[in-house]
């Protein structure tokens, strides 16, 4: 209990200090370590506000409990709460030095020596430290190996903080501070959970209750300077000491990582919109050429549920034929090609054209682990275009009847074929015929006069170039070759090309592969040849118009 020197202390005595000796009386419960330290913080206190002004007394309570009943003291060890103005923030137990300290605003000055104690460590000018616990003081060295973990602590991108027990930071490297915009002389000594959220602060109690058992690791919202919140991940360990144990705590800023995460599930819910209000078919396939992924609107098409798809075939799908020629397909785009092709399919008993793009699906290291492809529903352009070029099935002329037999004969099979005949006589008719009714009659036709092409063009506009290999080439083009994709070219007038694009048209026959003009990759293209001409047999070849092979193949 504090009493002035002449008498006890009236109603004013917290608002007018006096200039008598203070007694104060200090109650302890046998000389323990916490009542000594007690004793210590407050000879400490008195000598830093009433120098030569104080006296204190302390008393044993196991020697004279009666003194406790009357100033009603319940917790020891404690000091009665009448204090002069400079200590009048005291409250409760004065074995807690941090409280004391801050209390009488003196926790500056500390964190001062602290800090620069740190920047001691760091240059190297200390060798060991001291640090005072419970049991007295304790001697750590800063020598040997220990040198260097300390070089790693102060540069790593990590923030690193030592944690008491009762969550209070006793020490934290540069890295922290800058995580959390705050100044180290405000980090050291305050409680941890102060820089977490409220929202938080249940998860960091839990947290620093199971770490001074074992490790753990969880991400928090962190409270950062000039009301920032910085996302991080905590992982702790305990740290066990000789007399007590603190936490070692690691502190990561992921708020790059949470904006890419962010940034990335905004795109893939961009791009799921873009899939499922498509009105074209997108879907995927694996290696083994099962559907991954498909959209509604395919799934429309064949009136299936999204999940009645995933898992099957084409061939379950499409047919057996159907299904066998996308397979050929497909595996070509297994082994690398990018394929655009055109085929009619029976889907729930209608004839459906569709327009298909094909692309290897690779992983991040670029192997090959699918197929994705779009395709569309290109049926009515496809009608339209027949019914303008109708070809009725019978024929009033005997030559005519012969000629539509031996196309037929020509239908049946996927050979190549010359038709040869005198200008206007039908040759382009003919061959839609025999495409028509060939089995690729689902693929797209495609036509061309040789004799209306430049020559410096023609290479270019049956193969197609790559970008930069010419004047004017500004883009990649594909070629009516593979355009024809899975269905039909007639070549009209073949002895107008040159003799070494002819050349080249053989060589393609030959393989089924061809590069493009300024190309170094083989295209390899599934397409079927019909070639016309206006020209005698005799007359192309005495004139060298047509390359002899040539002949031979197309004959």
């Amino acid at each position: 209990m504090a009493e002035r020197e002449h008498g006890p202390a009236d109603e004013h005595a917290d608002e007018t200090p006096d200039e008598g000796v203070w007694k104060l009386r200090l109650y302890v419960a046998d000389e323990t370590v916490r009542c000594i330290r007690a004793f210590e913080n407050l000879k400490k206190i008195c000598e830093e506000h009433l120098p030569g002004k104080y006296t204190v007394e302390v008393v044993d309570l196991s020697v004279n409990p009666q003194l406790a009943k009357g100033d009603q003291i319940f917790a020891l060890p404690t000091l009665v709460r009448t204090f002069p103005p400079p200590i009048r923030k005291i409250i409760g137990d004065l074995s807690n030095t941090e409280r004391v300290l801050e209390g009488l605003d003196l926790r500056p000055i500390r964190l001062q020596e602290a800090e620069g104690t740190l920047d001691a460590i760091k240059r190297g000018e200390v060798d060991a430290f001291v640090i005072s616990g419970p049991d007295g003081y304790q001697v750590y060295t800063l020598t040997g190996a220990d040198r260097t973990y300390r070089i790693v602590l102060e540069t790593m991108n990590e923030g690193a903080a030592i944690i008491g027990s009762d969550g209070m930071v006793l020490f934290c490297n540069a890295r922290l501070s800058g995580i959390l915009k705050t100044p180290l002389e405000r980090i050291l000594g305050a409680s941890m959970a102060s820089f977490v959220t409220q929202e938080d602060t249940q998860s960091f109690e839990a947290l620093l209750n199971q770490s001074l058992v074992e490790r753990q690791q969880t991400e928090l919202t962190l409270k950062a300077g000039a009301g920032d919140f910085v996302p991080a991940h905590v992982s702790t360990s305990p740290l066990f000491l000789e007399d007590s144990t603190t936490i070692c705590m690691i502190v990561t800023d992921i708020t790059e990582q949470k904006r890419a995460k962010q940034a990335l599930r905004l795109s893939e819910e961009r791009f799921r919109a873009l899939v499922e209000g498509a009105r074209d078919l997108i879907f995927m396939k694996d290696r083994h050429l099962k559907y991954t992924h498909v959209n509604p609107a395919m799934a429309r098409m064949f009136g299936l549920e999204v999940s009645e798809i995933i898992g099957r075939k084409d061939e379950d799908l499409y047919g057996g034929a159907i299904g066998k020629h996308i397979k050929q397909v497909d595996l070509r785009v297994l082994q690398g090609e990018s394929i655009e092709e055109e085929y009619t399919a029976s889907i729930k008993g209608v004839q459906i054209t569709l327009n298909k793009v094909l692309t290897p699906l690779r992983d991040s290291e670029g192997t090959i682990v699918g197929i994705y492809g779009i395709s569309r529903d290109v049926t009515e352009r496809k009608r339209i275009t027949l019914g303008r070029m109708a070809i009725p099935e019978s024929y009033p002329s005997q030559a005519m009847k012969d000629a539509l037999h031996e196309a037929r004969i020509a239908a049946a099979t996927d050979s190549i074929v010359l038709l040869q005949g005198e200008s206007g006589s039908g040759k382009d008719y003919l061959a839609r015929w025999i495409h028509e009714h060939s089995r690729r009659a689902p693929g797209p036709y495609f036509a061309v006069n040789c004799a209306a092409i430049a020559k410096d063009l023609a290479e270019s506009e049956l193969f197609g170039h790559e970008r930069g290999s010419f004047t004017g080439a500004h883009a990649r083009k594909r070629g009516l070759l593979e355009l024809a994709e899975g269905g039909t070219l007639l070549l009209n007038e073949i002895g107008e090309l040159t003799l070494s694009l002819q050349s080249k048209l053989l060589t393609f026959l030959d393989t089924r592969s061809f590069l493009r003009v300024g190309g170094e990759k083989s295209i390899t293209v599934n397409a079927r040849i019909i070639a016309a001409t206006n020209r005698r047999r005799s007359f192309l070849l005495s004139s060298s118009e047509i390359n002899s092979s040539s002949w031979i193949i197309f004959s």
